[in-house]
């Protein structure tokens, strides 16, 4: 066991810089903020969720991603001011904050994933099609625990 994890974490490490080196091959976007900002750490992950949900309270996006309400309301402030994200206060309830993407936050997330899309490729791109098969089944069954908490 000790021996899978150390190799799944050293290509977590290779994948996260060939995401940074492609992220900044990628330049800048049209606000001036790296590319990197989105593809390499939790802006990609705020974005994703985002796109999936169409519109998430502060709460709800701090319960998704595991983080408190402080770290969300911080990363929605960034990603407003980059123009990302837009954020809208409840009419009857004016402390509920809610967010949705932007034009411009859906085309950043769009060339994150395509970049994402791309590192993936080129490091299990080297598997056969039944070695993808495998590969996969194991991620689901492993994703499956982890839903349900790690139990076996």
């Amino acid at each position: 066991m000790e021996e899978l994890q150390r190799k799944m974490e050293k290509l977590m490490r290779f994948m996260i810089r060939r995401l940074a080196g492609a992220a900044a091959l990628g330049g800048e976007t049209r606000r001036g903020l790296p590319l990197l900002a989105v593809v390499a750490g939790g802006p990609y992950f705020f974005l994703q969720v985002l796109a999936e949900k169409g519109r998430a309270s502060v709460s709800e996006m701090a319960a998704e991603l595991g983080v408190t309400l402080a770290a969300i309301t911080a990363l929605a402030g960034k990603l407003g001011r980059a123009g990302w994200v837009r954020r809208t206060r409840s009419g009857p309830d004016r402390r509920v904050v809610w967010l949705e993407l932007t034009p411009a936050g859906q085309e950043v997330l769009a060339r994150a994933r395509a970049i994402r899309r791309e590192v993936w490729r080129s490091y299990f791109g080297v598997l056969s099609t039944e070695e993808m098969d495998l590969f996969n089944r194991l991620i689901t069954k492993v994703l499956q625990a982890a839903e349900q908490g790690g139990e076996r």
